[in-house]
C-alpha cells in the first residue's frame, strides 16, 4: 500500500530507467496535490473547455445544466462556421463562450462560463476521426446538501479546507500516516448526519462512495443521489465496510441520570455540557450505574462576585469624587484666572501659559447645573428601592459613608458575603434586575418611571450616562452643551453655537468700529480743510488791512 523511492541512484530513477518512476514518487497523497494528480486516469464529473475540430460536418456536445439538473446536447453545424456572430451567440445561450482567439486554426475552442452551473458531461464529434480534447477537469461533490466545485487545478488542501469551512457542519480531514480521510459531525449528538453525493467521480475516488449504494432501507436503487453515512442499516453498514475497508463511528447522545435536592431526573443531551437550574456539568467520562454515585455539593464563588463589587464601588466613587471636585472648586478671590490675550501670551512663557490655563479650568464648572444633576442623579438611583426585590443596598453592607465623604460608597465585606450567601437571588436582581421597558432617549415621563422602579442599580446608572452623554438622538444632555470628538456634536453644540454668536458679534462690532472711526476721521479731515480755509482767508484779510 505504500512505495516511495525518495533517494536513488540516477541509474534506477527516471522514465527511461530501471523502475521508470520521478524521484519523489509516491502511492500516498499529500496536501498539496493538485486533483488533476489526484484523479489522473479516473475521469471527471465534467469538463469546462473542449477543443474540437472544424473539418467534421457537425459536433454534438452533451451540456449538463445543473441549475435544471438535466442534460441537453449543444449541435454546431458546419454551417455555423459561416456566420461567426450566430455561433457566438448560440454558444453563449447553452452558458459557453468561444475561446478568447476565436477560431483556433483548425479547431474550436468552447469554455464554460460558470462551472458551478454549467459543464461538459460529454463530447463526440462525427464525421472526423479525431476525438475533441478536453480540458480543465471539473470535480462536483455533495456533502449535507451543500455543492462544492473545484477545478483540476484546486489542491486538496484547498478542498479540505473549503468543506470545513462551508455550512456543512462537517470537518473534513486527511491523514497521511493512515492514507484515509475523515468526515466528522462539528456537532455532536445522535441526530447528526453526514450524506454524500453518490453521482460524483471525486466522492467515488475519495470515500468509495457511489451510485450502486443503497438507501438505509436496503431497496436497490441505482439512482439514489446521496447516502446517508451516518444513519445505515447494520447490514448495509457491514458490507460497506467489509468493501471499503472504512470506520464509522455513530454520534450518541450524553445520558445523565442525576438527583438534584432529592429530585430524580434523566438528562439526555447532544453534547457533554449539561445545564440544570443554571448550573453548568460537563461530563468529563463514563459512569457505570453499579459504581458509587457521584456527589458534590454547590455553593456561590462569592471571592469573585465581592471583587467584582469592589470594582464597581472604586469606579463609582472615582467619577463621583471627579464631578464633585468639579462643580465645588470656587474661583480665587485674590487672583482671577481670565483668558488669555495673544498680547499677554508673548510676554510669557510657554510653561507659565500652560500653568495658568490649567489653574483657569480648575473653576469652568464650578456651580454647573448639568453635571451637578448627573450627580444627584447618581446619588438618588441608590436609595430607591427595585420593584420585586425586598432588599436595599445598607441591608448587604454597601452605605453611602460620613457627610465628609460627599456620597461616595464603602463596603462591609463581612455583611455583603452573609446577605450572598443567605440570599443570592435578591442580591444579583439589586445589581442586574431587567425593566420589560427598553431604554430609549425619548421615552415618555411614564415609561421612564416605570423603567426605573423595575430597572437594578446598574440599568440605572446605564441610563443616567446616556441620558447625560449618549450619542444616539436626541443627544446626551453633555453632549448638547459641549459635545465630544468624533460625533458631529464636536462642532454642533450649545457652547460652540455661543462661540459662533460672540465672534459674529465681534465682527459686527469691528465693521461698526471701522465705520466710526471713517466717520471720524472724515470730519477731522473736513475740519482740517475748513481750518486751513479759515488760515488763508485770514492771512488774506490781514494782508489787505497792512496795505
Amino acid at each position: 500500500s505504500t512505495f516511495a523511492f525518495d533517494k536513488a541512484d540516477s541509474g534506477i530513477l527516471g522514465k527511461n530507467n530501471v523502475f521508470g518512476i520521478e524521484p519523489q514518487t509516491s502511492t500516498k497523497l499529500n496536501v498539496n496535490m493538485t486533483l488533476a494528480t489526484i484523479m489522473a486516469g479516473k475521469g471527471a464529473d465534467g469538463y469546462g473547455k473542449v477543443t474540437l475540430s472544424k473539418e467534421a460536418a457537425n459536433y454534438p456536445l452533451t451540456i449538463k445544466y445543473l441549475e435544471e439538473g438535466t442534460e441537453k446536447e449543444l449541435k454546431i453545424e458546419a454551417t455555423d462556421l459561416d456566420d461567426w456572430d450566430a455561433l457566438k451567440a448560440k454558444v453563449s445561450k447553452a452558458g459557453f463562450e468561444l475561446g478568447t482567439d476565436g477560431i483556433l486554426e483548425d479547431k474550436i475552442m468552447i469554455t464554460a462560463k460558470d462551472t458551478s452551473k454549467t459543464l461538459i458531461k460529454s463530447a463526440t464529434a462525427s464525421g472526423t476521426t479525431e476525438a475533441p480534447e478536453l480540458g480543465d477537469g471539473i470535480y462536483k461533490m455533495s456533502i449535507n446538501d451543500v455543492d462544492f466545485t473545484f477545478k483540476d487545478t484546486t489542491t486538496l488542501s484547498r478542498v479540505l479546507s473549503s468543506v470545513s469551512q462551508g455550512d456543512t457542519g462537517v470537518n473534513m480531514t486527511y491523514s497521511s500516516i493512515t492514507g484515509s480521510f475523515n468526515l466528522e459531525a462539528k456537532n455532536y449528538g445522535n441526530v447528526e448526519k453526514i450524506s454524500v453525493s453518490t453521482d460524483s467521480v471525486l466522492a467515488k475516488t475519495l470515500f468509495g462512495i457511489d451510485s450502486t449504494w443503497q438507501g438505509q432501507d436496503g431497496n436497490a436503487d441505482n439512482d439514489v443521489k446521496k447516502v446517508d453515512i451516518l444513519h445505515l442499516n447494520d447490514t448495509f453498514l457491514t458490507n460497506v465496510n467489509n468493501k471499503l475497508n472504512t470506520t464509522l463511528v455513530e454520534g450518541q447522545n450524553a445520558v445523565a441520570e442525576l438527583v438534584v435536592n432529592g429530585e430524580k431526573m434523566r438528562v439526555e443531551r447532544t453534547s457533554n455540557t449539561i445545564a440544570v437550574d443554571g448550573l453548568n456539568i460537563e461530563l468529563k467520562n463514563t459512569h457505570d450505574a453499579t459504581e458509587a454515585p457521584i456527589t458534590f455539593d454547590v455553593s456561590l464563588d462569592s471571592d469573585d462576585v465581592v471583587e467584582k463589587v469592589k470594582e464597581f464601588i472604586e469606579t463609582y466613587n472615582g467619577l463621583i469624587s471627579a464631578i464633585n471636585t468639579a462643580v465645588t472648586t470656587r474661583p480665587d478671590k485674590d487672583k482671577k484666572y481670565d483668558p488669555l490675550t495673544d498680547a499677554q501670551k508673548e510676554e510669557m512663557s510657554e510653561k507659565e501659559i500652560e500653568k495658568w490655563e490649567t489653574e483657569a479650568k480648575k473653576t469652568v464648572l464650578f456651580n454647573d447645573s448639568p453635571l451637578k444633576n448627573v450627580l444627584q442623579s447618581m446619588r438618588s438611583a441608590l436609595y430607591g428601592g427595585v420593584e420585586g426585590v425586598n432588599t436595599v443596598l445598607s441591608s448587604i453592607g454597601i452605605t453611602t459613608g460620613t457627610y465628609d465623604k460627599n456620597g461616595q460608597l464603602t463596603l462591609d465585606e463581612a455583611k455583603f458575603r452573609k446577605a450572598l450567601s443567605d440570599n443570592p437571588d435578591q442580591v444579583t436582581s439589586l445589581f442586574t434586575a431587567k425593566s420589560s421597558i427598553e431604554y430609549s432617549p425619548n421615552l415618555t415621563s411614564a415609561e421612564r418611571s416605570q423603567r426605573y422602579k423595575e430597572s437594578g442599580l446598574m440599568y440605572r446608572f446605564q441610563d443616567i450616562l446616556k441620558d447625560a452623554v449618549g450619542t444616539t438622538t436626541p443627544k446626551g444632555s453633555l453632549l448638547q452643551i459641549a459635545g465630544i470628538d468624533s460625533d458631529r456634536t464636536a462642532g454642533e453644540n450649545q457652547l460652540t453655537e455661543k462661540l459662533e454668536e460672540i465672534n459674529e458679534k465681534i465682527e459686527k462690532l469691528q465693521k461698526q468700529l471701522k465705520a466710526e472711526q471713517e466717520r471720524i476721521w472724515k470730519q477731522f479731515t473736513n475740519l482740517e480743510t475748513t481750518i486751513q480755509k479759515l488760515n488763508s482767508q485770514s492771512e488774506s484779510l490781514l494782508s489787505q488791512l497792512n496795505s
